[in-house]
């Protein structure tokens, strides 16, 4: 499916938007238009999803200002199994994958797992953790 979307500046304070072959008039005092894109107010690991996962698992995370940043996936026992993300990251929302392989390629065996995110900018640090489950 394709949808076109464009609008028009006939004249000030008025905005005529074409959607396909719909027309929309708009005052603009009343449609705000946002240009910056959203950015995280503080750091933030989501759930990753779909949870309980196979083989595929994606982990949603938010940085709030540029960061050093570390995602890093353990088992039941406290070892590392797996570092999915080690680097400077610019702020916003970005996502990490994991597919249930270890740091040599091999696959892991069906449990449980925890994914820890940790960040460290100019104003603020940040640690979180979230339970996963790997079926297979």
């Amino acid at each position: 499916m394709f949808i076109r979307f464009r609008g028009e500046f006939n004249r000030p304070g008025y905005v005529k938007w074409f959607i396909d072959d719909v027309v929309l008039h708009s005052d603009t005092s009343v449609l705000h238009i946002e240009s910056d894109p959203v950015l995280p107010s503080q750091f933030t690991l989501h759930q990753n999803y779909p949870n309980p996962f196979n083989p595929l698992t994606k982990i949603g995370i938010g940085v709030p200002e540029q960061s050093q940043v570390k995602v890093t996936v353990y088992d039941l026992m406290g070892r590392e199994v797996k570092m999915l993300f080690f680097g400077q990251l610019e702020p916003g929302y970005r996502h990490v994958v994991w597919n249930g392989k270890d740091e040599k390629g091999l696959d892991v065996s069906s449990g449980v797992y925890f994914v820890v995110m940790e960040g460290r900018g100019v104003s603020q640090s940040f640690r979180d953790m979230k339970k996963m489950m790997l079926l297979k």
